[in-house]
């Protein structure tokens, strides 16, 4: 895989590879939370009608949520999860087990699970028997990292 194949190339140039598997499965909500947030604040109401379909309906999601404290509440949490088990997976990495420690220098992820698609597509909205749910969910892997180093 191409995955593969980037690790590959970073091992051949001297760096020492230590894999890891944390969650980031929830990572896709709160990107959708608080991307739709982030879009509500940016593109007012009267500027939406020059917007694409897709991002009007990411800012009405968010205006819809900005008044809900549940789901805002439930992205942020998710986010600190997430920010949590990153920090303890770099520190268990960070450390030889005799308390000296190496900086980790780079975090490798898989971006998306597909291959290149033609650029007259919007977005994908199937993928072989995978249907996505709205423009952004074939993006998971890349929003978890995303939203997460955005802080919170």
């Amino acid at each position: 895989s191409s995955f593969s194949s980037s690790v590959d190339w970073f091992r051949s140039q001297g760096c020492e590879i230590s894999q890891a598997h944390i969650s980031l499965e929830a990572g896709p909500d709160a990107f959708l939370i608080l991307r739709a947030i982030d879009f509500a604040k940016v593109h007012n109401k009267r500027q939406r009608s020059m917007c694409k379909p897709e991002i009007q309906w990411n800012a009405e999601l968010g205006d819809e949520i900005i008044g809900n404290t549940e789901i805002l509440e439930r992205g942020w949490s998710i986010l600190k999860r997430m920010r949590h088990q990153i920090d303890s997976m770099m520190n268990t990495y960070s450390h030889n087990g005799n308390n000296t420690s190496d900086p980790i220098d780079f975090l490798i992820t898989p971006t998306v699970f597909l291959p290149p698609f033609d650029a007259s597509i919007r977005y994908l909205s199937r993928f072989e028997s995978k249907q996505f749910g709205n423009y952004i969910d074939w993006l998971a892997f890349t929003s978890a990292v995303d939203r997460e180093d955005r802080g919170g």
